[in-house]
Parts: C-alpha cells; structure tokens; sequence
C-alpha cells in the first residue's frame, strides 16, 4: 500500500475511529488497546495477516483454526477482527497490540479505510508515462499507453498501444499487448444488512510480473486487496483474460482466451486454463493440471489432473507419471 497518507497527513487507528460516519459507528463493538497504540501509533499500510509489518492495519473475518494461527503469528499491531477471537488467543498475545471489535470485520475494515480511497493515479495525470515510473533502458512503449507513477518496468519489455499500467511492477523481457488494463483495483464490495449501503474495499496491493511473460490484447490483471496479484516467470497469458485481485499464476502457466479467474485464484506451475474456463474464488490447479474449453472450477484440482464440466471434474492424469515437468 505504501504509506496512509492523504495530503502528507498520516494517520494514527484512532483518526480512522473518529472518521467513521455515525451509521458506521454501530459496527464498532470496542477497541482493546492497553498500550494506548490506537493514537499515538501512525498506521504505514494496510496488509494481510500473513504479510502486514507491526503498523499495518489488518483483519481476520473468523475464529479457524489457520485464522487464529496468522493471528498469532503476525506482526500486526492493529487488528480488527469478531469478539470471539478474544477466546482463541493467548494470555500475553495483548501486550502492544490493539484489538478493534466488531461482528462484521471486513465491513468495518473497508469502512475504516474509506478515506485513503482517491480516485485512479492514472486518472488524473496529464503525461502519459509519469515522471516518477521507473523505466529501464530498451523499453518500448506504444502510442496511447499510460503508465503511472508506481510503476516499475525492467528491461526489453515491450507495451503496446492504449494500455493502461499502474501499481505494477514488471521483470525484464516481458511483453504486453494493446488495451490492456494492469494494476487497476479489484471488484471487492461489502453489503451493510441494515442500511442497504454497499462499502468499497479498497485495494492497496500490487501487481507483481516476473520476467518474459507474455500477456496478449485486452486482458485485465487486479491489484491485489491486502496481498499482490503475482504473475511468475514465463507465464503465457492470451486475450480476453480476467485475472482478479490476490491471483497467483505459477511460473509457465498457460492461461487461454477467454477464461476467468476469481480473486485469490492459484494456478500451479505449467498448468493450463482452456478457453472460457471460469475458476470461483480461492480455487487452485495443481502442477501440470488442465482444464477443458469452458469448464467452471468449484473445486481445488490436484497435480496432473485433468478436469472438464460445469462444474468441472476429473476426467483423467493429464501426463503420464514420468512426464519431465513433473519432476522438475
């Protein structure tokens, strides 16, 4: 996310507290804070459990077993999270930590952030590459393209006409094709039941691009939420794609025209997504997995399978035991 700050200002958990309009305050049930960090502490970002430094502010949306686990584990100081949570936790887990209680932590956690949501950086520029990109040397950028100031391109990448690339950062060799949109947010909204109101989350990752990827035409990549889209070495990515916030595709995955990938979807390394494959949320393909044209994947799909169907199921191994990639 880089830092919370709007206008210069930075903001301390207690700043957010007091921002909150008056329909939103019934969602804060109360915030343990024995250090009194919640003033005096300014937040830097706003991060995953697994992934936030001690001054991110971060969310867990229940009590299981791997929940409470990154909870424990991580180094957030700032922590909103349900009033059950407080039973799972250790004895001495509240020594410089703040809890913020609340029975709809996402919900209050996108309306704690809803300040720090400007419009798009790129919206608003009148050059189209920001003087602030970094820009290796060998860089070809088409006409049309707009790229923003955090973003970061290494060598021999080739961009092509009209698309737009902002919170990105992209390995050497890599190239993009024309009308695409990279680094934009991600579709992530939470419905308030008693009001009818639908809350924004706003995203504050990044979209991390290995080297001598290929990504064709008219393909949208996410920003990630409180984690990074990841998109790995020689990764193939042709027209038409949607990869949504938080994605992970392995390194030389084949993703092909048309296919959809919900938020959080991994795909493992050299598997392939057919045509108009759609992957629900969460959903991963294993190693050297394959789906066929136009399947829906509801459910996790292991190393080497190869699914079909709506919803998809395994039809067979897709290589042999022995196959090379499979070893490597």
């Amino acid at each position: 996310m880089g830092n919370v700050m709007a206008g210069g200002v930075r903001f301390t958990l207690q700043d957010l507290v007091n921002a909150l309009p008056g329909k939103r305050r019934v969602l804060l049930l109360k915030i343990l804070d024995p250090s009194s960090l919640s003033g005096s502490l300014p937040l830097t970002g706003a991060r995953s459990l697994d992934l936030a430094s001690e001054t991110d502010l971060t969310f867990c949306k229940s009590e299981t077993t791997e929940l409470v686990a990154a909870v424990v584990s991580s180094h957030s100081r700032f922590i909103v999270a349900r009033p059950e949570l407080q039973g799972f936790l250790p004895p001495s887990f509240m020594k410089n930590r703040v809890l913020v209680l609340t029975p709809r932590p996402r919900l209050l956690m996108s309306s704690l952030l809803a300040p720090l949501d400007g419009p798009s950086s790129v919206s608003l520029q009148s050059e189209n590459v920001h003087p602030e990109a970094q820009i290796s040397p060998g860089v070809r950028i088409g006409v049309g393209a707009v790229i923003g100031a955090d973003v970061e391109i290494g060598a021999g990448c080739v961009i092509g006409p009209n698309t737009v690339i902002d919170h990105t950062t992209i390995g050497g060799g890599t190239r993009i094709g024309s009308n695409c949109s990279i680094g934009g947010d991600g579709f992530g909204f939470e419905i308030d039941e008693e009001t009818g109101e639908i809350i924004k989350f706003p995203h504050f990752g990044r979209v991390r691009i290995g080297r001598r990827v290929e990504i064709f035409s008219n393909t949208s990549i996410a920003r990630g939420s409180l984690k990074d889209t990841i998109i790995e070495d020689e990764v193939k990515i042709d027209n038409q794609i949607h990869i949504a916030h938080n994605c992970h595709i392995k390194e030389g995955a084949f993703i092909i025209a048309n296919a959809m990938l919900g938020g959080s979807v991994t795909i493992g390394e050299y598997a392939w997504v057919a045509p108009s494959t759609s992957l629900l949320n969460g959903i991963g393909l294993g190693r050297c997995s394959m789906t066929g044209m136009g399947a829906v994947v509801t459910k996790a799909v292991g190393e080497n399978e190869l699914v079909v169907g709506i919803p998809a199921k395994k039809l067979r191994e897709r290589f042999p035991p022995d196959f090379p990639l499979l070893k490597k």
